[in-house]
């Protein structure tokens, strides 16, 4: 009754109230003053065709993540006198679920998909007042600025993400403001929290599946990008790099609504599109589950560029039927080794000269998960000292006296999606050492000469005497 009245002065006399919050008190204040809202509307003030709210669910990248999450809680949750809605970034309601008496009771306040309630199309309310403040709201009954929502209670949360300033999406509990749910603040909240998490996982797996696009799509002397579907540089090459293809990890604005255009028409399989310096580029889309995920960028003209071509690489000539011997010894050793081949560990195999290691090395991995993949084997006690690093991870272009003028690609990268075979790998010197320790442990390597990780899927089967 205190808030009725405070309401009716506010509108009447523009007093603000002390029995009225601060959260509040701004929302009607900008609910009057900046969007000059008439407090007896009948709805709100946008609202759109199905066939446009068709292609906002579509364009809504969370839409389809949030959607199970929704499902899910609606079907454990007892919704009787309440619905459960998702809002997008903008306030547009792209989803309601629940009490089908209450989701009929709403439509008399235009409370369905298709709306906007964002404050400067309803005023105060719920999921429009979070989406201003940026926090969990609840408004209840006289709270809302226009006398029709008055007859209802909502509570609404935002949907953030890390590293995104303004939240993504709402989730708004409602319904009649005489049967006001206990801890609705806290039940929207929980079920942010729920979709956050979901989303964040798919979007670890989405960014792998760019990121594996993007080795697959490597080929040194393109100057390449990996994208995510909000225009965030995920990977790219030392090409681009030096190239300064984008001066941050963001693409201009320009770049990301051209490929924002092709993920929402996602039949278009590439997109041309111009650096700000004015190189001509290619998006190719990268799709996951039927949908995109990202992009790579490959920049297709580059002045003087000269592609490295990698060079075809050997695979195994032996599996455990060319080892012969029936001692117990080299039963053992058999036994370990195929026990190795089925798991992607390293492995270290000690023995004198002469013994036959490296046909245990090519054994193990022809019976391995990566017999489809190179083996390249090393010789670490043939290679010059000077040589080695140059060798094990390649070089850029011009990086010492004598390197090829084209740069070359090391054997960590030959050898990516297989086995690095180290024979007399004790023959390393220090230096090679550390650098070998950060593929294993990184699974990245930094040619010489250059600055940027290059990611190698690589299992090291290494060999001493």
């Amino acid at each position: 009754m205190l808030i009725e009245k405070a309401w009716e002065r506010f509108l009447t006399e523009g007093v603000v109230s002390a029995n009225v919050g601060e959260v509040i008190t701004n929302s009607w204040l900008r609910a009057r003053e900046a969007y000059h809202l008439n407090p007896e509307a009948l709805q709100p003030i946008q609202s759109e065709t199905e066939e446009a709210l068709f292609e906002r669910c579509h364009g809504d990248e969370a839409f389809g993540l949030v959607q199970p999450v929704l499902k899910d809680f609606a079907s454990r949750l007892d919704l009787s006198d309440h619905v459960l809605a998702y809002f997008d970034q903008n306030g547009w309601m792209l989803s309601i679920d629940g009490d089908p008496r209450v989701v009929h009771g709403l439509e008399d306040t235009c409370f369905r998909p298709g709306t906007n309630w964002a404050e400067s199309s309803a005023g105060t309310n719920g999921p429009g007042t979070a989406l201003a403040e940026g926090r969990p709201i609840e408004v209840f009954a006289s709270e809302h600025y226009v006398e029709l929502w008055q007859r209802w209670s909502c509570a609404a949360a935002p949907i953030r993400l890390p590293g995104l300033a303004e939240p993504i999406g709402i989730i708004d509990l409602t319904g009649p403001w005489d049967v006001r749910r206990r801890q609705a603040l806290m039940v929207v909240q929980a079920i942010a929290r729920a979709i956050q998490e979901r989303i964040q996982a798919a979007t670890s797996v989405r960014d792998e599946v760019v990121r594996y696009a993007f080795q697959a799509a490597h080929e040194a002397g393109d100057a390449l990008l990996a994208v995510d579907t909000r225009g965030y540089v995920i990977a790219l090459n030392d090409a681009a790099a030096r190239r300064r293809i984008v001066e941050s990890l963001v693409l201009p604005s320009a770049m990301q609504e051209a490929i924002s255009h092709a993920f929402r028409h996602s039949g278009l399989g590439e997109v041309s599109l111009v650096s700000p310096d004015g190189l001509p580029l290619v998006a190719s889309l990268v799709r996951h589950e039927n949908a995109p995920v990202g992009a790579i960028l490959r920049v297709t003209d580059i002045p003087g560029a000269t592609r490295v071509r990698k060079p075809s690489v050997p695979s195994t000539r032996y599996d455990f039927s060319n080892i012969q011997g029936q001692s117990k010894a080299l039963a053992e050793a058999l036994r370990l080794a195929r026990a190795a081949s089925g798991n992607d560990l390293p492995v270290i195999l000690c023995g004198e000269s002469g013994t036959g290691k490296e046909l245990f090395a090519h054994s193990i991995h022809s019976s391995s998960g990566r017999r489809a993949g190179p083996f390249v084997a090393v010789n670490c006690g043939g290679l010059p000292p000077q040589l080695i690093e140059a060798e094990l991870f390649g070089y850029e272009a011009g990086a010492f006296t004598g390197a090829k003028r084209e740069g070359n690609v090391g054997r960590c990268e030959l050898a990516d999606r297989g086995t690095l075979f180290l024979d007399e790998v004790s023959e390393l010197p220090p230096s090679a050492q550390t650098a070998l320790l950060r593929v294993l442990q990184e699974r990245e390597v930094v040619r010489l000469g250059g600055f940027t990780p290059r990611m190698v899927n690589v299992r090291v089967i290494a060999a001493t005497n």
